[in-house]
């Protein structure tokens, strides 16, 4: 199932990327949206950041370690840090 990153409008893909990877966590969409924290658009990298960290899921923390070791994105690889490190940090204690 290819999602066409590039053929969503801009204003739809964070709600279009939630709901599909909320629903299905399919690798593919996983795979993806990981993909996209190497765009070159910032509001891109920023939208994929928060649907992947909306998933709470272990592929996750996985594709992008992955992903942050063999990108060339220097910006790419930015995000996939902040992001490892938002999901693997324990949850604040309240």
């Amino acid at each position: 199932m290819s999602l066409g990153l590039r053929r969503v409008e801009r204003p739809l893909l964070h709600a279009h990327r939630n709901a599909i990877l909320k629903s299905h966590a399919a690798p593919e969409a996983i795979g993806e949206m990981v993909a996209a924290l190497g765009d070159a658009d910032e509001r891109i990298r920023w939208l994929a950041g928060s649907a992947l960290a909306s998933l709470k899921d272990a592929r996750v923390v996985e594709a992008v370690r992955a992903f942050s070791e063999r990108t060339k994105s220097a910006e790419g690889r930015l995000a996939a840090h902040k992001l490892l490190a938002q999901l693997t940090s324990p949850p604040a204690e309240t």
